[in-house]
């Protein structure tokens, strides 16, 4: 899954498609939750529900991996979850990518 995630990952960054690239940050989340990471987590989620295409279905990001972020982050202080999702939306989408392509290469 890691490996496909990957390659989905270096997709969307090197055509520079959002949707393609926007729709694999939840499931990097949950990874990152995974990772004992949830502030890192509640960033991307961040991210990707601010550069949701029109098209997209809010709830499906929801179902997949916001309830479980939610509930993880749940233990953490009503200001680290706001900080950390203004940082997510806040940050440069395709740095972010970057970051993301040389991290992951270790998870693999």
């Amino acid at each position: 899954m890691r490996q496909h995630l990957r390659e989905a990952l270096q997709i969307g960054y090197e055509s520079r498609l959002h949707h393609a690239y926007t729709v694999s940050l939840p499931l990097v989340a949950l990874l990152l939750l995974e990772r004992g990471e949830t502030e890192r987590a509640l960033e991307l989620y961040a991210q990707a529900l601010a550069h949701l295409c029109n098209g997209c279905k809010q709830r499906w990001f929801e179902d997949m991996a916001g309830q479980h972020i939610a509930a993880t982050a749940a233990r953490l202080s009503p200001e680290v979850v706001a900080a950390a999702q203004e940082r997510g939306r806040q940050r440069n989408l395709w740095e972010i990518a970057e970051e993301l392509l040389a991290e992951i290469e270790g998870w693999v």
